[in-house]
């Protein structure tokens, strides 16, 4: 059962300092020049909920075994906290030990952690981080707390070094809060179905005033529609490490020509030359980064 956003807020009972804040607050930024930053910025959070309050979180990658120290103290301490973590993930022996240092009922968060092994191509590609206190806030966006200290070089090289790579995480208060804690929840409880995640309510978007947030997997990309209302002399702007769907790359390549300039920012990879032919469309400025970039 889904929690109300009015229920929600009544039993928190957290008045936000910034008063009627609704949608994104705030971004931060994570890059060579700042390592550690944004798995600094969730253990904070992490600290702030008092007993009482709750923790959700939904991510691909978890390996940073202080974080994990941090939640186990915050369940210790009476915070509910929710874990969704991928079983799977690219490097299957990535999260075992955050697993192994989270599921055990005793020194753990117990059922508090829920691994996700979907099958097939159906991955928990989210990073989602919902605290109730010291106000009700969410932050989503590239970063996963991947990277762990002392650490492993030989992992690195295989999954990127995300406390020193370039990622960011964007705060939102307001209403989007308990729609994306009701998400999170949704995450951690339901029985991974197939078709569960193309139902009316795995799909519906979060909205918050002039914020639209979407899941996937799903019916139809939003994209589609945002990207053909371009007019010419329009400018899009696009940072991703991944860009791998010819559909996408052929309706940047016809915008392009259509006259819509488009700075194309991506990882150090042949991926996005394979699909478009950087060198027919001059209203492309791609540039190519020389590090970590992660989506």
């Amino acid at each position: 059962m889904l929690v109300s956003p009015e229920k929600l807020v009544a039993e928190w009972e957290v008045p936000d300092p910034r008063g009627s804040a609704d949608g994104v607050t705030d971004v931060f930024f994570g890059d060579p020049q700042s390592p550690g930053r944004l798995r600094d910025l969730l253990e904070a959070r992490v600290d702030a909920v008092p007993p009482g309050g709750e923790i959700a979180w939904v991510t691909y990658y978890f390996r940073d075994e202080k974080l994990a120290d941090a939640l186990i103290r915050a369940h210790r301490r009476g915070v509910r906290v929710l874990i969704s973590v991928e079983g799977r993930p690219r490097m299957r022996s990535a999260n075992e030990a955050v697993i192994a240092k989270l599921a055990d009922p005793d020194t753990g968060i117990g059922e508090g952690l829920r691994v996700v092994k979907r099958g097939l191509f159906r991955h928990l590609h989210e990073k989602l981080y919902c605290f109730s206190h010291p106000y009700p806030v969410a932050l989503a966006g590239s970063f996963n707390p991947s990277g762990n200290q002392p650490e492993d070089p030989r992992t690195v090289a295989k999954i990127g070094d995300q406390d020193r790579g370039h990622n960011f995480l964007v705060e939102l208060r307001g209403s989007a809060v308990p729609q994306l804690f009701d998400h999170a929840r949704m995450v951690h409880k339901d029985v991974p179905i197939f078709f569960n995640h193309f139902s009316q309510r795995a799909a519906r978007p979060i909205r918050a005033r002039k914020l639209r947030a979407y899941f996937f997997p799903r019916l139809g990309n939003p994209l589609d529609a945002l990207l053909h209302s371009l007019v010419p002399g329009s400018r899009l702007r696009i940072a991703a490490s991944h860009l791998r769907d010819g559909s996408i790359a052929a309706t940047l390549t016809m915008l392009a020509a259509a006259g819509v300039h488009i700075e194309l920012l991506t990882e150090e990879t042949a991926v996005a030359e394979d699909f478009i032919d950087l060198g027919e469309v001059t209203a492309f400025s791609p540039e190519v980064m020389d590090g970590e970039c992660a989506t």
